[in-house]
């Protein structure tokens, strides 16, 4: 009878180990549409200006500059394809993203991302500075948030109407007084 019990625990325990691998080896398919990105938003914060997905709201806070910027659907099927190819949709909670070897300088210039799902803040991500060489020190998420920026900004600066916005920013970066301390 002993003989039984143990048999029957161990074929017990091996199949919850062969469902659980088989579940894992499934390979979800991800959706790569901007339909898909529709219930997502999020807002890029840079040291100069801030750019929100969904109403496509370019500002600059210093000049009291905004300007609406015109996506097309090549523009936003790419930006939806980079969002979810990232990951950036599974990203919780707060992230951020520094070179481990180099000590962080206060205040500390970079870009910033907040994610809102369906209107509620799902996730921030903040990029330090840093020259990023290489990406060895970094996990996989750290990588995947420094894709998203670098692909979406190329993305971004291809835009005429982007292009536009960050040629006004340079024109009027002299009237910045703010102080950084």
């Amino acid at each position: 009878m002993k003989k039984f019990y143990i048999i029957l625990a161990i074929s017990i325990f091996l199949t919850s180990c062969q469902r659980k691998v088989s579940e894992e080896g499934k390979v979800a398919q991800r959706e790569f549409s901007a339909d898909s990105l529709k219930k997502y938003n999020f807002k890029l914060l840079h040291t100069d200006y801030e750019f929100e997905f969904s109403n496509r709201q370019f500002k600059i806070d210093f000049y009291k500059f905004s300007d609406t910027i015109k996506l097309s659907n090549v523009e936003e099927n790419e930006i939806a394809r980079i969002f979810f190819e990232n990951y950036i949709d599974t990203l919780k909670g707060d992230n951020f993203v520094s070179e481990a070897e180099k000590p962080v300088i206060m205040p500390s210039f970079g870009d910033s991302f907040y994610i809102y799902q369906n209107g509620a803040k799902k996730s921030f991500f903040r990029i330090l500075n840093g020259e990023y060489k290489s990406l060895d020190n970094l996990n996989q998420h750290e990588k995947n948030i420094l894709f998203f920026r670098n692909d979406l900004m190329s993305v971004l600066k291809k835009n005429p109407d982007f292009k536009r916005c960050v040629d006004t920013l340079k024109a009027v970066k002299k009237y910045d007084k703010r102080l950084f301390l």
